[in-house]
């Protein structure tokens, strides 16, 4: 296994033991220490944290009691596979119930999907519970908690961004027998399947139709995310345009702050205003490429303002194909159809083939 130290310990612990478990099932729920990977014996990981060896018995004890770590005579200590091998046949005595849990559900993308998943479950004769998460960790273990003891059909659920659910409470879905699909991004420990958006594509798409209508000089409109999530989809615009204007092209780049759970006046004008100060700065910008369709929106409403008009001044595109939510249509805004009917469709289809026996690991689809 990978060298271990106490600093790695995602939070200190007021016993020793307690924190080395901490460690352990940091490293299993962000796939370091993979289902059926072996530890190092108990001396080597006492001389890798600096600790006694019983302190090492101990946690190790407490995890295997836990069903995280199964120990096998004179073979050593493996993180359990168990609940990574799939259901073992099809589950009995379930409701027709799903949940589906979304970070904000006044969100217009959210509601969007939401539609998609209630349409689609509908016709598989399921109900579904939305439930708000806040994008919290916290909220999302009351919520799963609650629903677990009520044999759901299974959940589908947007995992928390800036934030990981505890392993034990994935082990408990696992456990469970609850199927599980997450949407635009993973959780690595438990290989369920995932679905997601080939964000790369759909930018190459917005930028070829601004240059297809002659724009020139384009920007890409961001919002305040993970330096890794924000770098990766600066490069993809960077790449995108270069592709489309070789050898001619200017960067331009809008940030905003993401929108809260719960927005106030004040926060929105502030947002506006950075918007609109941002637009004034730049009067030459005649293409923006927006990173969905609510900040395409709030674009569109400062270049009003200014006096600017859309598309024959600037051109707007956005993703999600939600513009109606906002009263947009296609003459002021081309924005990029994320295909949620379709999204919501396979992951209600990954629920039924796992209730139904199929076993379904590290699958990932694509739209």
């Amino acid at each position: 296994m990978n060298k271990l130290t106490l600093q790695d310990c995602p939070k200190r612990a007021e016993k020793l033991y307690k924190c080395v478990e901490d460690l352990i099932c940091e490293k299993i729920r962000n796939g370091t220490l993979r289902p059926g990977a072996r530890l190092d014996n108990a001396d080597e990981l006492a001389d890798e944290l600096g600790v006694s060896r019983g302190t090492i018995r101990h946690s190790l004890q407490n995890l295997a009691a836990k069903g995280i770590l199964v120990r096998r005579p004179r073979a050593g200590t493996f993180v359990t596979d168990k609940h990574s091998t799939g259901y073992a046949g099809k589950r009995l005595g379930f409701t027709r119930v799903a949940a589906l849990l979304l970070p904000d559900i006044t969100h217009a993308e959210y509601a969007h999907l939401a539609r998609a998943v209630q349409n689609v479950s509908s016709k598989m004769k399921i109900d579904v519970l939305i439930s708000n998460t806040d994008n919290d960790v916290a909220r999302f273990e009351e919520i799963i908690n609650r629903q677990l003891t009520n044999n759901l059909y299974g959940f589908v659920m947007i995992p928390p961004r800036g934030g990981n659910l505890p392993l034990s409470l994935l082990i408990d879905i696992q456990k469970n027998e609850v199927p599980v699909v997450t949407l635009f991004h993973s959780i690595p420990t438990l290989g369920w399947p995932t679905i997601v958006t080939d964000f790369h594509y759909d930018v190459e798409l917005s930028i070829r139709h601004l240059c297809e209508i002659g724009c020139k000089r384009i920007a890409f409109a961001n919002q305040v995310e993970s330096p890794e999530i924000m770098h990766t989809k600066h490069y993809m615009f960077l790449r995108a345009l270069a592709e489309a204007l070789p050898g001619f092209y200017e960067q331009f780049l809008l940030t905003v702050p993401q929108r809260p759970n719960r927005t106030t006046a004040a926060w929105i004008e502030e947002r506006e205003h950075e918007i609109q100060t941002w637009l004034s700065q730049h009067p030459n910008i005649d293409g923006i490429c927006c990173i969905n369709d609510e900040l395409a929106y709030e674009i569109i409403k400062q270049l009003k303002k200014l006096g600017r008009l859309v598309p024959e001044d600037v051109a707007i595109t956005g993703f999600g194909n939600y513009a109606q939510f906002y009263g947009l249509d296609g003459d002021m805004l081309t924005t990029v159809d994320l295909c949620y009917d379709e999204i919501a469709a396979q992951a209600c289809g990954l629920l039924q083939r796992i209730q139904e026996g199929e076993r379904i690991l590290n699958s990932r689809s694509q739209f």
